[in-house]
């Protein structure tokens, strides 16, 4: 495999997940970073993660989304949602949505900002055996939630047997 000549690569850089956490209310069977309620939101602090996205757009990354672990769990997501937006980056955020802070709603809404999620399941007893938690009615309450809002959400939905442990 030949390295391209210095910068070429660039030109494809468009699109960043960001794993800003480790922490999450759920234990899924499926989860493939093992996040877990005592997770933490790492060694990177918000000024690094600010710094990140100040790179990504001066390399023209058009679009982050935020992941974890349950991104909104993490105290400085606001923060870096309007910091992507004003740096004319889309953002995705990846959530589980058994919880929304209050704080972030208004987030939600903003023109640019779109929200994504996993619905394990529409059997609740399934849901919350995939999620390790009693989290079906609240995740579900929330999707309805955000779409009766002016939130863009994406939900994905699909059973998801649990893995033998």
């Amino acid at each position: 495999m030949s390295v391209p000549a210095t910068g070429t690569w660039r030109d494809d850089l468009s699109f960043m997940w960001l794993e800003i956490t480790g922490k999450c209310q759920l234990e899924c069977t499926h989860c493939y970073a093992d996040s877990r309620p005592q997770g933490t939101h790492g060694t990177i602090d918000l000024a690094d993660w600010q710094r990140v996205i100040s790179e990504a757009a001066e390399l023209g990354v058009a679009r982050i989304q935020f992941i974890g672990g349950e991104p909104t769990l993490h105290p400085g997501l606001a923060a870096l949602v309007r910091q992507a937006l004003d740096s004319r980056i889309e953002v995705e955020v990846l959530s589980n949505l058994v919880s929304v802070p209050g704080r972030l709603r208004s987030v939600f809404e903003l023109p640019g900002v779109r929200l994504a999620t996993s619905y394990s399941s529409p059997d609740a007893d399934e849901h919350d055996t995939i999620t390790g938690r009693t989290s079906h009615d609240k995740t579900l309450a929330n999707v309805r939630q955000a779409g009766a809002a002016s939130a863009t959400a994406r939900p994905r939905v699909g059973s998801r047997k649990p893995a033998r442990r």
